[in-house]
């Protein structure tokens, strides 16, 4: 007799010893692949002249052993950034089939593309426990998503995967970052109280976590302001930057000062920075007078509205407005003299007398329409000239008798008039 596999032999995973028709596996099964195999066994005779044949069919199930199993569906764990290397972040834990006499399991580690095994920085070990591998930084990287494989020791060995997530808890290691070391705030002296002049931002990496009841949960990139300001001219909200102005600049006594701002989160120990503001403030000088000359004469008892000098100043401001206003204050004594409000001339308004007052000293004002109304002061001199008004006078009025000897001699003295 000669015995030969006549069909079902698929991928010629048996053999059968032609002889004695012993059957036997040639190359391994895979029951995830193919679990049964349904094999025709023909058997003929060595007949001389005919060969009688006969088949069977075989039915060969292939029995799978269960692949190891995994104690939780899937694993959560977290770790903090600052972790060294070697911390213990998590255990996952899987048992091999009780069919197996071999119970052991290798653990391993399997990244999910875009990852590749070098941008986890964990590492698992023989006892499942999963460990950082490398220094983990939340600012670059908050979570991490990968398998954890479980093999076992079988023939053919069985894998067995499930999904790990380890979140990297946020520690308070970065410090609130301005755009600029100095920024320049421009203001024009005029500026008004309560004016939003300039919005700051510090960015900090670190995480911020608020509920919804408003409750800071996570204030390490929550960030609060203040400013020093010494002269007190600028204030800053601590939440949300923005710098206002709550003290009149209108007479400020430099055009250029500095405010210190610093940003500080709220994560412990609470770590800051600062940044300087430079303000520049837009002045505008007082009028400016352009006489070429601080005297003036008058002359004594000159009829009211007699021409006097013509007072001249210019503005130095950027408003459209350029009228000067004049005005007398100081030493118009008696008010002799008025000046006109917008022409600047100074005229006699009183009867002036050289013999009362010879020099007048005349404080002149010029004031502005500019976004800042200013004021200067000028001194005028107006010297009195005097006219021959008064007649010659004797000190006394009384009339003088004089006796004389009669010896007195020609050229003696014998009275002075005053």
């Amino acid at each position: 007799l000669s015995f030969f596999i006549s069909h079902g032999n698929d991928g010629g995973k048996f053999a059968i010893n032609a002889t004695t028709g012993a059957l036997s596996v040639l190359a391994q099964l895979d029951a995830s692949l193919q679990n049964s195999y349904n094999l025709t066994i023909t058997v003929t005779d060595l007949g001389a002249v005919v060969r009688l044949a006969t088949s069977m069919t075989a039915n060969v199930s292939v029995q799978q052993f269960p692949y190891p199993e995994f104690a939780a569906t899937e694993y959560v764990g977290d770790v903090i950034e600052s972790a060294d290397v070697g911390t213990e972040v998590l255990q996952v834990n899987a048992t091999a089939s009780a069919q197996l006499r071999d119970q052991r399991i290798v653990y391993s580690l399997v990244p999910i593309a875009p990852d590749g095994l070098s941008d986890l920085p964990f590492r698992i070990d023989g006892s499942g426990m999963i460990s950082v591998n490398a220094t983990v930084d939340r600012e670059s990287r908050s979570t991490y998503t990968f398998l954890a494989a479980a093999t076992d020791f079988n023939l053919l060995p069985h894998t067995t995967l499930v999904n790990v997530t380890i979140g990297i808890n946020d520690v308070n290691d970065n410090t609130p970052v301005f755009n600029a070391s100095e920024i320049v705030l421009n203001v024009r002296e005029e500026a008004s109280l309560g004016a939003t002049s300039l919005v700051l931002h510090a960015s900090d990496r670190d995480d911020a976590v608020v509920d919804g009841g408003g409750v800071v949960v996570n204030g390490n990139g929550i960030v609060r302001y203040t400013a020093v300001d010494p002269r007190g001219y600028f204030t800053i909200g601590a939440i949300d930057g923005v710098v206002t102005l709550v003290h009149s600049l209108v007479g400020v006594d430099t055009s250029s000062f500095d405010i210190v701002v610093v940003a500080t989160d709220q994560g412990t120990p609470a770590l800051s920075s600062n940044t300087t503001v430079v303000v520049n403030v837009t002045l505008f000088a007082a009028p400016n007078f352009t006489m070429t000359t601080s005297a003036a004469p008058v002359v004594e008892h000159s009829i009211e509205g007699t021409f006097v000098i013509r007072m001249s100043a210019e503005p130095l401001h950027d408003g459209v407005n350029t009228t000067i206003v004049y005005s007398i204050g100081d030493g118009n004594v008696g008010d002799v003299f008025a000046i006109g409000a917008t022409s600047g001339v100074i005229t006699v308004a009183g009867d002036i007398d050289r013999e009362i007052t010879s020099v007048y000293v005349l404080v002149v004002s010029a004031n502005d329409f500019g976004p800042v109304g200013k004021r200067s002061n000028f001194t005028l001199e107006v010297h009195v000239v005097d006219i021959n008004d008064n007649a010659p006078r004797f000190n006394s009025s009384l009339a003088r008798s004089l006796d004389l000897l009669e010896w007195t001699s020609v050229g003696d003295p014998v009275f002075t008039f005053g």
